[in-house]
């Protein structure tokens, strides 16, 4: 079975808030000098690194890198085989 996920809807509380947070580059810079840091990087057992924040609404997101997950040309992650 094909698994993808096409769109998430979330519930906020101020528009004009979450569209700085989201439209500014996913809030990057407020990132790295947020209270909001739900788990500070670390490198997970799987390789490379992942951390978790918090949105202005307090839904949480983790943020992977992992230089072993290469990269289509289309954008699309591509996982190794285990």
């Amino acid at each position: 079975m094909q698994q993808q996920l096409s769109v998430i809807t979330l519930g906020i509380a101020d528009l004009a808030r979450s569209r700085r947070f989201y439209g500014d580059g996913f809030g990057w810079t407020p990132v790295f000098q947020s209270d909001d840091i739900l788990r500070a990087a670390d490198a997970p057992p799987h390789g490379g690194l992942r951390g978790y924040i918090a949105d202005p609404d307090d839904h949480a997101w983790e943020i992977a890198w992992n230089p072993a997950w290469p990269i289509s040309p289309e954008g699309y992650v591509r996982f190794a085989p285990a």
